[in-house]
């Protein structure tokens, strides 16, 4: 047996009957002992803290996982502990999925700290909605950003971050020094101009990020300018990024128009349902006549 799901989601097998504590008991003696095991997808149940401890301990013993999906367990920080040795003692792991879990900030600082160590071959990361504020983002972007050899996906989206009254450096200093991140979502985060400019900036010294999304947030045209001076520049890698459901205006867009008149590399750009008019839509349209790069420009839900 290579592939077992054990999820409560459509199409599975075992869509309705919920793993809880006791399943996960049932479980272990085949996690410590099937040599064959690497994808588990265990998603949607009720296995909670214990009983996900119990599965880690076994993972981590038997050492053949390479995905783990544990998203909707009602897992908390409590099992902090338990996620980080998982982290950095099964070897083979690449992909873990933790969505819908409410980890919070302590047990995101402790999953970071794994993230720099060398044993952790994590390539895959699934975050998204797991309780993290700015404290949590801190440590994400200066220990596990940075610190991370094999990180190569990031999903952070749904988690809240709350209204920035500095420029968020860290964000900047994070995406400089990645040495191996390349897609990055921070939808629905709550972001503004002084994430987004810091997170722009950033980028100036990245040769790895090709794909961000930046969707549903409070950017404005400040953050679209720095995005236009930073992609102007023949350094960046990006080939996707997102700005949909923000509130840039036409000046920004426009800003954006000009840097796509020398930027060679991105292929995708979204701006739907921004504050855009017919300004924004002939510079655009003009830009999209001399790039020979550019794939799609988004215009859905504006008044283009």
């Amino acid at each position: 047996m290579v592939d077992l799901d054990l999820s409560n989601k459509i199409g599975s097998p075992f869509k309705h009957n919920l793993l809880s504590e006791k399943g996960a008991e049932y479980l272990v003696p085949l996690l410590e002992t099937n040599r064959f095991l690497s994808f588990l997808n265990l998603s949607g149940n009720r296995i909670g803290d214990k009983g996900i401890q119990l599965i880690l301990a076994a993972i981590s013993k038997g050492n053949t996982m390479v995905s783990l999906d544990i998203s909707q367990n009602s897992i908390t920080g409590d099992s902090a502990d338990a996620i980080s040795f998982c982290l950095t003692e099964c070897k083979p792991l690449k992909r873990l999925n933790l969505w819908g879990n409410q980890l919070g900030n302590a047990c995101i600082e402790k999953i970071s700290n794994a993230f720099a160590e060398k044993s952790c071959h994590v390539e895959d990361l699934n975050l998204r909605c797991t309780g993290i504020s700015s404290l949590g983002f801190r440590f994400i972007f200066k220990t596990m950003v940075m610190g991370a050899k094999y990180l190569a996906k990031l999903n952070l989206e749904d988690n809240e971050i709350g209204p920035l009254e500095k420029p968020f450096t860290v964000a900047m200093n994070g995406i400089a020094g990645s040495p191996s991140l390349k897609w990055l979502s921070l939808r629905n985060c709550g972001l503004n101009d002084y994430f987004g400019e810091c997170l722009a900036k950033g980028l100036l010294a990245n040769q790895h990020l090709t794909h961000l999304n930046l969707s549903k947030n409070d950017l404005t045209d400040s953050t679209a300018f720095i995005f236009a001076e930073v992609l102007s520049n023949k350094i960046s890698v990006l080939r996707e990024l997102n700005l949909s459901k923000n509130m840039i205006g036409d000046s920004g867009a426009i800003a954006m128009a000009g840097m796509l008149s020398v930027n060679e590399k991105l292929k995708n750009i979204n701006f739907s349902a921004n504050f855009l008019s017919e300004k924004s839509g002939r510079a655009l349209q003009s830009t999209m006549q001399t790039n020979k790069t550019i794939e799609t420009i988004t215009l859905s839900d504006t008044d283009i």
